[in-house]
């Protein structure tokens, strides 16, 4: 929808001055920077690059990369079982001097400061062969993972042709 703007006679000569202004400053400011930019043409791409960098960048071979690296963690935190657990502690409490007795109850708190510390120090001595066991299903499962990573065959193959074909397919909306 455009408004139609009513000017008053004097002011319609000062408005089309103004905007003849403006287009004359657009079009030398637009060919002054047309001119400065030189136009680089890219990198040369072959055949056999597009395709690596297809590949590479394909959000299915992402996530099967990043999956591997995660099932690596995992044998990583399966194995930490073997190792020792120190942990640490600290609790206080300050007493309330001003505090009475009500309903008979008196806590020990209200009464004394307390301060303590800790420290914990755990060892796993044995599992049954449990920690082994998911150590051993970790590894398989990570080894599973880089395989299906490496996209080998019929899925390679796939992958390039969706890759080849998504720029000339039309959106179903």
């Amino acid at each position: 929808m455009t408004e139609k703007v009513r000017c008053s006679g004097a002011e319609a000569p000062r408005r089309l001055k103004a905007a003849l202004h403006n287009l004359v400053f657009m079009t030398v400011v637009s060919g002054a920077l047309a001119q400065t930019v030189p136009a680089t043409p890219g990198p040369r791409l072959t055949l056999h690059d597009a395709e690596a960098l297809a590949l590479k960048n394909h959000p299915q071979v992402q996530a099967a990369q990043l999956n591997y690296q995660a099932s690596q963690q995992a044998v990583a935190e399966a194995r930490a079982a073997y190792y020792p657990s120190l942990q640490g502690d600290i609790t206080g409490s300050q007493a309330n001097p001003q505090a009475r007795i009500g309903a008979g109850y008196l806590a020990v708190s209200r009464l004394w400061d307390r301060f303590s510390q800790g420290i914990i120090l755990s060892q796993l001595i044995t599992d049954s062969g449990r920690t082994r066991n998911l150590v051993a299903s970790s590894r398989l499962q990570s080894q599973a993972s880089a395989q299906s990573s490496q996209a080998p065959g019929a899925k390679r193959c796939s992958m390039l042709s969706m890759a080849a074909t998504a720029p000339f397919l039309k959106p179903a909306w």
